[in-house]
């Protein structure tokens, strides 16, 4: 293989030049049907890079503190900023009702929660996009490429100290360890996978099979029921909640589209099951957040280290409303501001994932831009988030060219610390500045040991 290698904004370029010396004809995307990897992931929409993402000590210890910290401050908010008060909940998040805002507040008191935040890297460092939320974060999927992408760079991996987290594992044992403190003594296991609509039962089997064999191995309990079906499937029936007559412990959303019927909520309350998906994160998962944290560290809310990390990771951040606003120090007409500095903006809706109706003004023509904003203003349930200047990353692409990428790391807690990173890129010249998985590449995260 050969081509101009560029040193410039490579992490451990070092170490890059020893694993492309020693790559001979790799392909670019690992090949889902290798059997190394589950068949139940090789359907998975995303492609992975058959190159790793190497990151020192450095930059590991910077996306823990920022997993651990931002992903417990955000749970402070109803609090801190709401006075727990109901009514002022339900008032500032869209389409939440007093009777959600309650169940949101105890659901988000009660539990730990599983996270991906999503952040860039810039000259300065990490800075925080957005925080998503349940056991439809994605991206943990990329997991199960170790294997295949290791056995391509045998020779490197053997002579140097580098490892990815088992994203799988320690959901699962997140999910175990919560699991047993609603069934403390349970013999039995049964967990519901939400599907977004029926499907095949061939496919469903390949599901199952895959989720009772990570419980099994997780518990040792041989005695594990696992069914996958539509939500509306589910009831709640003397005190359980029912599959077609089985009692169900616990229900995972697969899809981050998908929401709790009022059955499995109350299911929840009740303290009958346990979900990582539960009513809090319809608050939690507010992009409207992040701006709520500057705001709480403006004022001093958090301790002195606390206040000084979210100033400087997480972006400039506003509800897309008609008003004042301060921003670099100076007051502004927010519209005024957004309409003629587009290249310095992107608006998002606040409740929404994989880019959907994301707009980064820098792409859009003005025309396209005041349209954009307008709808986002008619909805009022949009944000306006400052653009950060995301160094480059270097790669080859699904037609075997290197170039540069723009990159997007997803970095995960589960239920408490860091659990590890992986990275979404979008060919540089090639994108409208919105990058996911599903349009780009996916690459494994390999840290320094």
């Amino acid at each position: 293989m050969s081509f101009k290698f560029n040193e410039k904004n490579l992490f451990l370029h070092n170490k890059y030049k020893e694993l492309h010396a020693s790559a001979n004809d790799i392909a670019p995307i690992i090949d889902k049907t290798d059997p190394r990897i589950p068949e139940a992931i090789q359907g998975w929409s995303a492609e992975v890079s058959s190159w790793p993402i190497l990151i020192s000590k450095r930059h590991s210890e910077q996306l823990s503190q920022l997993s651990d910290r931002i992903s417990h401050l955000l749970t402070l908010i109803p609090s801190l900023y709401f006075n727990n008060d109901e009514e002022k909940l339900s008032e500032y998040y869209c389409d939440t009702s007093i009777d959600e805002a309650r169940l949101s507040l105890n659901n988000t008191q009660k539990y730990k929660n599983t996270t991906r935040l999503d952040l860039i890297l810039t000259e300065q460092g990490f800075r925080v996009l957005e925080v998503n939320f349940g056991s439809a974060i994605g991206g943990t999927e990329c997991q199960y490429f170790d294997l295949a992408l290791q056995a391509q760079h045998s020779k490197f991996f053997s002579e140097h100290n580098f490892y990815t987290s088992n994203f799988q594992n320690e959901f699962i044992q997140y999910f175990i360890d919560n699991l047993q403190k609603t069934k403390p003594e349970y013999k039995e296991l049964s967990v519901f996978l939400v599907s977004t609509h029926p499907i095949p039962d061939d496919i469903r089997q390949i599901s199952i099979d895959f989720f009772s064999s990570l419980l099994f191995h997780a518990t040792g309990i041989e005695d594990v029921k696992v069914y996958t079906d539509t939500i509306d499937t589910l009831h709640y029936v003397d005190n359980e909640l029912i599959y077609k007559e089985q009692r169900v412990d616990s229900v995972l959303l697969l899809e981050a589209n998908e929401k709790l019927t009022p059955e499995v909520c109350k299911a929840l309350a009740d303290g009958k099951i346990f979900t990582p998906d539960h009513a809090g994160l319809k608050i939690l998962s507010d992009k409207g957040n992040l701006g709520l944290l500057r705001e709480l560290a403006e004022r001093n809310c958090f301790s002195e280290a606390d206040n000084k990390l979210v100033l400087e990771c997480i972006p400039w951040t506003k509800n897309l409303i008609a008003g004042e606003v301060t921003y670099r120090g100076k007051d502004y007409d927010l519209l005024e501001l957004v309409e003629q500095h587009k290249d310095s903006f992107v608006i998002k809706p606040r409740v929404g994932f994989q880019g959907k109706d994301a707009v980064l003004g820098k792409y859009a023509s003005q025309g396209d831009w005041q349209t954009s904003l307008g709808e986002a203003l008619q909805s009022g349930n949009f944000v306006v988030q400052e653009v950060c200047k995301s160094i480059e990353c270097y790669s080859f692409t699904k037609d075997n060219e290197y170039c540069a990428f723009t990159p997007v790391w997803g970095s995960f807690s589960f239920g408490e610390g860091y659990g590890g990173s992986m990275l979404k890129m979008a060919e540089l010249d090639k994108h409208d500045g919105i990058v996911n998985g599903s349009t780009g590449i996916v690459a494994l995260v390999y840290e320094e040991q």
